[in-house]
């Protein structure tokens, strides 16, 4: 999991505007955190009722889940991030006299 949030870290600065990743960063902040307070017991309930393997395959759900979302949600530009790059330092880099 750590390993996915490191990716996808690393890969949205590229992809989105500073605003919606600005607010994608909290909404999933917030459901790290979340996650975190109630994932020790959820785990805790699925070994006792089902075993190991029940909770190694939600991991994994919840895993494929993200990739999935994280893919489909990419912001497409005809030019590319280049272009939008050089856009962007365009309209914000003065040039110095």
């Amino acid at each position: 999991m750590s390993t996915i949030n490191t990716v996808l870290y690393l890969y949205t600065p590229e992809i989105y505007p500073t605003r919606m990743r600005a607010i994608g960063t909290a909404a999933g902040t917030c459901w790290l955190r979340l996650a975190s307070a109630a994932g020790p017991t959820i785990v805790g309930l699925m070994m006792v009722s089902h075993g190991i393997s029940s909770v190694f395959l939600m991991f994994s759900g919840v895993a494929i889940f993200g990739a999935i979302a994280a893919t489909q949600m990419i912001e497409r530009a005809t030019g590319g991030w280049k272009t939008s790059r050089r856009k962007f330092q365009s309209r914000h880099h003065r040039n110095p006299k």
